[in-house]
């Protein structure tokens, strides 16, 4: 749980500057540190089920599923790849 809160305290308030951009960190934070580690599809599914439950009930938000796991553009923040960027 401590990487999650540590990958969120990480971010810029500048980039995210709303709501809906710091539930997506969380989830993303949430991603990597639980899903990667998953062995098999079907507990890979149940993350995402649970997961889409959790941003339903307590984060109030109306995304779809497929949006943020099998969109085209990945969930996925990351400044590794942009010049001069303090790490």
């Amino acid at each position: 749980m401590s990487k999650i809160f540590q990958g969120i305290l990480k971010a810029k308030n500048l980039v995210f500057t709303t709501s809906a951009s710091m539930v997506k960190l969380w989830l993303h934070e949430c991603c990597r540190v639980f899903y990667d580690r998953l062995v098999n599809d079907e507990d890979r599914e149940w993350f995402v089920e649970e997961s889409f439950k959790t941003l339903q009930i307590y984060f109030k938000v109306d995304w779809k599923k497929e949006d943020l796991f099998e969109g085209k553009t990945p969930l996925i923040f990351a400044d590794f790849l942009k010049k001069g960027i303090d790490v």
